[in-house]
């Protein structure tokens, strides 16, 4: 299992467990705000089950229209990337 933290002007906490790759389980969580409300579960949603090669393209895919407040998008796909090469 894989975790990683970013802090900036907040913070942006994730765990990623893989098996082969192959994302078994993603749990995103900090100190920010993404609108509309649900897109953060369904990026969870959409990552489980999906190769580490995708979660760049399936990060920027789920929240293309969705405002985060707190942290950059791009900050959320680097914790992602980060915790799934600390696996």
């Amino acid at each position: 299992m894989g975790r990683c933290r970013i802090r900036k002007e907040k913070e942006v906490d994730v765990v990623v467990e893989l098996e082969s790759g192959i994302i078994k389980k993603v749990i995103i969580g900090g100190d920010f705000f993404a609108f509309p409300e649900g897109r953060i579960d369904e990026l969870q949603l959409r990552l489980v089950g999906a190769h580490v090669e995708d979660i760049r393209r399936i990060t920027e895919s789920v929240l293309k229209s969705c405002e985060i407040i707190g942290i950059d998008k791009s900050d959320l796909i680097e914790a992602l990337e980060k915790a799934s090469s600390n696996d």
